[in-house]
């Protein structure tokens, strides 16, 4: 079968997963309409893709304790692993795999390279692994990106990986100032500039940078090249002359965050989501566009856009 989303914006529609429900989807076709797409596991659901076709991109969170299943898919997507949940994926291909790291964690850990990834397992029975409720397995996947998500708080070692995306998880009411974070950066022996938590980076390569704030955390950003800046809960971003490449994903404030752009520079798009509040000054959108949608509130003050805001 075919199951097709219309959307008229990426992420307006979601495929959500809760408590004990059990998902299965085999031999068939998703198609969100040209435009990405969300898709969230989360309680004690249980989901099963086999033989699943996917026209566009999904992006995934699988959350708390549940159980996410995936063989034999031609693009897999991107994959937020966290809580307690298991996420198994067998000979499927194009896969962004993301490793949330809570402030418990303390990893010293090195990803695997090559076109195919025949064996990986990433848990607490893990050598250099400390901290992490989640289990990760992947079995003969191809083409296979490695990302982490680390909080403040957390202590983490990369050494010898090519990293497609490190976003930032900035929670529990945390304040900080951001600087000289660059994307396409490679680094011999790198401590990140951040007085939250310990990120150490050996001989490894790194591709994006992002920033995500949560509940009512505060952060300022200035003097970076980032791929993706998102403002949630009631948290604030304040930021000044720092360049958004969307190399991970777009600008946006959502939920009830609320974010302040002064001479900012994007490559992606600008957006209000939910009850956000985001205010873009002096500034300008190369690509992509603006747009407010849900409840939010976007306000664009004397800013270069390659068309009107939606």
């Amino acid at each position: 079968s075919t199951l097709f989303f219309p959307q008229q914006y990426f992420y307006q529609r979601s495929i959500l997963v809760v408590d004990t429900t059990v998902l299965n989807i085999q031999n068939s076709t998703l198609d969100y309409g040209g435009m990405s797409h969300n898709f969230i596991a989360y309680g004690h659901a249980q989901v099963t893709l086999n033989n699943v076709h996917q026209a566009d991109w999904t992006t995934a969170g699988i959350y708390d304790h549940a159980n996410f299943f995936c063989d034999g898919n031609n693009l897999g997507g991107e994959y937020i692993c966290t809580g307690n949940s298991t996420v198994h994926f067998r000979n499927t291909s194009t896969l962004l795999v993301w490793h949330h790291l809570p402030d418990s964690a303390v990893i010293q850990h090195q990803f695997p390279t090559g076109p195919t990834i025949p064996a990986y397992t990433f848990n607490n029975q893990q050598p250099g692994i400390q901290g992490v409720g989640y289990t990760v397995q992947l079995d003969s996947c191809s083409d296979v990106m490695w990302a982490i998500m680390p909080e403040n708080g957390s202590d983490v070692t990369l050494s010898n990986s090519t990293i497609r995306a490190i976003g930032l998880w900035f929670n529990r009411g945390d304040s900080v100032s951001i600087s000289g974070l660059v994307n396409n950066s490679n680094y011999s022996n790198f401590i990140a500039p951040l007085a939250d938590r310990n990120l150490n980076l050996i001989n490894t390569q790194l591709q994006t940078w992002s920033v995500y704030l949560f509940d009512s955390s505060q952060a300022t950003i200035s003097g970076c090249i980032l791929g993706e800046v998102g403002a949630m809960g009631t948290s604030r971003i304040t930021t000044n002359g720092f360049y958004c490449d969307g190399s991970g994903g777009y600008f946006w404030s959502s939920e009830s965050g609320i974010t302040f752009a002064s001479n900012v520079s994007v490559a992606t798009s600008v957006r209000s989501e939910k009850n956000g509040i985001m205010v873009f000054g002096y500034g300008s959108v190369n690509s992509g566009g603006a747009a407010a949608v849900g409840q939010s509130l976007l306000v664009v003050v004397q800013s270069s856009l390659p068309s009107d805001p939606v």
